[in-house]
């Protein structure tokens, strides 16, 4: 019995750790170095080429900015974070 608990508990512990993980580094990534989340999927992006909504397991990710080509550095100025649809974390990015 206490084997069969162990196979199972295991793997759900592992899968739960790369899960925070996952929403950690994209969290890091977009609002200490300026990049567009990794691990998402474009939803509804806006014709400046970065500006919208992305969505990963679980959570969602919603960036304004300014994405424009002909600028030397892509801008995020704001960004939504959203963990299963209901809790909010709104993050201004400020440079240097």
């Amino acid at each position: 019995m206490k084997k069969s608990i162990k196979t199972i508990l295991i793997p759900l512990f592992s899968i739960l750790l790369i899960w925070i993980f996952i929403i950690t580094f994209d969290f890091i990534r977009v609002t200490r170095k300026v990049e567009k989340p990794l691990f998402v999927i474009s939803g509804e992006i806006m014709k400046d080429g970065g500006s919208g909504l992305y969505q990963g397991l679980g959570y969602s990710v919603y960036i304004e900015g300014n994405f424009i080509p002909e600028d030397a550095l892509p801008v995020i100025t704001e960004a939504t974070f959203k963990l299963f649809g209901k809790f909010e974390k709104k993050v201004y990015v400020e440079y240097d």
